[in-house]
């Protein structure tokens, strides 16, 4: 009796959405090459990020996922990066760099301002 096959292959789940497979890929990789330059031995390096691509495969493999393009602690660097360059007369300049609307970059700015005036350390105006 033939074996059942409950999961298709590496390689053919790399024909049918190649895109898929290379994320897994890159990111293994970025992940040996972050380990290598923090002092790690290459070969360590690579065992962890292989193992951290199969957790990915293991857990994510066959799914459709959204990755968040900022999360929270990204967009309050980003929001403090802005406060601390917009004067009010650079918001083109300011919108540009950030790619983000005017409006965004006065409320952002303006906010700041008043969790400062407040004697708040963050951004949000909240206590």
């Amino acid at each position: 009796m033939p074996e059942s096959r409950d999961a298709l292959s590496d390689d053919e789940i790399a024909a049918l959405s190649p895109g898929h497979a290379q994320f897994v890929e890159e990111l293994s990789a970025k992940i040996a090459a972050v380990l290598v330059d923090r002092g790690f031995e290459a070969a360590v390096a690579k065992d962890v990020a292989e193992d951290c691509a199969d957790y990915v495969r293991a857990t994510w493999g066959g799914q459709q996922i959204y990755i968040q393009l900022f999360s929270a602690i990204d967009r309050a660097r980003r929001d403090r990066e802005i406060a601390a360059m917009w004067n009010g007369r650079n918001t083109r300049e300011v919108c540009m760099k950030y790619k983000i609307s005017a409006t965004q970059i006065r409320r952002i700015g303006t906010a700041a301002r008043r969790s400062s005036k407040n004697g708040n350390d963050d951004e949000s105006g909240s206590p």
